[in-house]
Formats: C-alpha cells, sequence, structure tokens
C-alpha cells in the first residue's frame, strides 16, 4: 500500500488564523455597538414624537394643551401641609388616551382626578370648611393600579428605567420662593427650586411604580407666579396651566415641549465601583422638569465638579439621557432633534421657554 499524506493547519497556522479573527472582531464590534445605538436612539425619538403628537391631538379636542402638573395653585414648597392635598398628576397621564392607551386612562374610576379645578382638590375644599375633594393620586385605589402599568412607550431603550437604587418619583414639582433677586451675571433665577417625592425601593411601593424616562418642559421658571422676570421664560408646561399654541409667542418649531431623563446618576456613591442611578420618574408623577440648571450641570452657581470628572455623571433636576454627548427633544411642533450637552446656559434657556422673545440657537 501507498502511504497518504494528510495535509492540515499548523499550530502556528491556526494562532494566526485565531488572531485574524479577533482582530477582525475588535474591529466589528464598536461598529455593532454602534448600530445598535442608533437603532435605540431612533426608537427613543419615535417615543418623543408619539408623545409631542399625543399633546397636538388633546390641543385639538380641549383647545388647550395639558397642565404640566396639577399642584398648588401658587408658589409653597413641599413644607407646606396643602402641598399634599393636591392630585399631584403629570401631563403624560393626561395624553393617554391619545397614545392608545385608552384602556389604562379608563382604570381610573373619576376623571375629576385629571381636571385642573383646584377647588375640587382636598386642598381647595378644606379652604370652603369643605370634606372630601381630590388628593394625591397614590391615595386612590383606582389611580394607584393605574400608576402602575408599565407603558414601553414611555420608555427609552438606551437606558433602564427599572433600575433605579434609592426611589421611584411619585411627584416632580417645579416651584418658585420669590424670595431672591435674580442676578443674570453669575447665579441666575435663583428663586426657582425643585422637589421630588418619591417612594423608596426598600418595600414594594416604589418598585412597582411604571416608570418613564420622558418629561414636559416646564421653562426656567415654570408659570409659578412670583413678582420676578423668570415668568418671561415660561415653558409650554407648568402648573395647571392652559396654554395654547398661541401662547407660544417664540413659535412652536423654536421651543422645547419634552425631553429626557435618567433620574440621575452618581458614580461616586459606588466609590468608583460603578454608576447608581438614584431615582427614576414615574409616568404619572412625573411632571415637567423646570430648565433652571442646563444640561450636564452647566449652571454657574456652583458648578458641581463631579459633572467633569465623571463622564456618566447626571442630577435628577436635570434632562439627560444615556445617548453619548446629547439628550433628545420633541419640540412644540411634534419635530424631535438632539440638544447637545455642551448647549450654553442662554441658549439653553431660550430654548425652553416659549414666550422670551430672543433666537433661538440650538447646537448638536
Amino acid at each position: 500500500m501507498r502511504a497518504t499524506k494528510k495535509s492540515g493547519f499548523t499550530l502556528v497556522e491556526l494562532l494566526v488564523v485565531i488572531a485574524i479573527i479577533g482582530i477582525l472582531i475588535a474591529l466589528l464590534l464598536p461598529a455593532v455597538q454602534a448600530a445598535r445605538e442608533a437603532a435605540r436612539r431612533t426608537q427613543c425619538a419615535n417615543n418623543l414624537k408619539q408623545i409631542a403628537l399625543a399633546s397636538h391631538n388633546y390641543h385639538d379636542t380641549r383647545k388647550r394643551f395639558p397642565p404640566g402638573i396639577l399642584g398648588m395653585n401658587n408658589n409653597v414648597a413641599y413644607t407646606n401641609p396643602g402641598f399634599w392635598d393636591v392630585q399631584n398628576v403629570g401631563v403624560l397621564a393626561h395624553l393617554l388616551p391619545f397614545m392608545e392607551f385608552q384602556n389604562v386612562y379608563d382604570m381610573v374610576e373619576d376623571s375629576g382626578y385629571f381636571s385642573t379645578d383646584i377647588d375640587q382638590t382636598r386642598w381647595g375644599r378644606q379652604q370652603d370648611g369643605l370634606p372630601g375633594g381630590y388628593a394625591p393620586w397614590w391615595e386612590a385605589d383606582d389611580t394607584w393600579l393605574c400608576g402602575l402599568t408599565r407603558i414601553n412607550a414611555m420608555l427609552c431603550p438606551s437606558t433602564d428605567a427599572y433600575d433605579n437604587a434609592f426611589g421611584t418619583a411619585c411627584v416632580l414639582y417645579p416651584f418658585r420662593t420669590g424670595s431672591e433677586p435674580n442676578n443674570p451675571a453669575t447665579c441666575p433665577f435663583n428663586d426657582v427650586s425643585m422637589v421630588l417625592g418619591y417612594f423608596s425601593l426598600n418595600g414594594e411601593t416604589g418598585q412597582k411604580m411604571g416608570r418613564s424616562n420622558y418629561l414636559g418642559v416646564a421653562g426656567v421658571g415654570s408659570n409659578f407666579r412670583a413678582p420676578n422676570s423668570a415668568n418671561v421664560y415660561a415653558g409650554i408646561y407648568g402648573n395647571r396651566s392652559h396654554h395654547t399654541f398661541g401662547s407660544i409667542t417664540d413659535g412652536s418649531s423654536n421651543t422645547l415641549a419634552f425631553g429626557e431623563t435618567t433620574g440621575g446618576n452618581d458614580n461616586y456613591l459606588a466609590g468608583g465601583q460603578g454608576r447608581i442611578r438614584r431615582y427614576s420618574m414615574s409616568w404619572i408623577g412625573g411632571c415637567a422638569m423646570a430648565s433652571k440648571w442646563g444640561l450636564r450641570n452647566r449652571f454657574p452657581c456652583p458648578i458641581d465638579s463631579n459633572a467633569d470628572q465623571d463622564p456618566y455623571y447626571r442630577r435628577w433636576y436635570q434632562f439627560s439621557s444615556e445617548h453619548p454627548q446629547i439628550t433628545q427633544f420633541a419640540l412644540g411642533d411634534g419635530s424631535v432633534r438632539p440638544i447637545s450637552e455642551n448647549i450654553a446656559l442662554w441658549p439653553w434657556y431660550n430654548a425652553t421657554s416659549m414666550r422670551e422673545g430672543a433666537p433661538n440657537e440650538l447646537p448638536e
């Protein structure tokens, strides 16, 4: 018999092939990840567009935009007892029937929970010495069960709103004290503040609530009445607001209406071991965010050094996203565009306000 020689790879050849495959994977992986993020970003933009279009349909039906929040009717802090005697329902809840979530909206048996008439709240009736009235949404069984619903159309696929560590917001409330003068040069709108009320994750309460990565834009000082110039920088969605397209004198294509939120990421809390998401916003109580603090903590008094040291650092009172270097917003006309995290403070203020009269210059 004649012996036959079998051909095959030598060990060196095999190692070379493996090394080449490894290099190709290393080259392709960033491209694959970028393509996936591009798809997630597109889905997020579509979510924002659907919310904006729902607000237009609401306007067509009610002849006004929905309120940003059903809060107190004057400038009070959360320490005021009356703060907890109103519905505290946010803008997204009003849009449910216009986003094909009528079944979720109908879980609330009494539509008065969505009324802007403060006289019908528990606080309003107390002023007249009367019992009853609409209390915070989490006190009624039907509104509570409604608020537990997970709605994927209100979640950005680039982040996980259900991965919060501290709590889930039941109310997000911008208010103005009017006690400090504004100094545009050093500390603009220093009388504007925000309060976040949340249910802790220690029990099941905060864990079950339906989340959202989107909030209404309240402008620098919303429409919370106080005797200073911040009213000029009001946004579309304020406290018991009744704004219309006619209210947006800067033009709907120049005014931000809805934006993204992560709820805040604090990497330093983990001792450098990874990110910690502080809070998530509920869609029923996550209302409208004031824009005073800019994006990526550009507010000048004081600048938080963590914002520049940690690329993942976010504050709960800022619009933010996990898209690289941008946060997406829907404008009043229904279009969606990314806004650079490096936007300067005053162009940002102008974009989030609907009647300040300044030109809109938004970098991407």
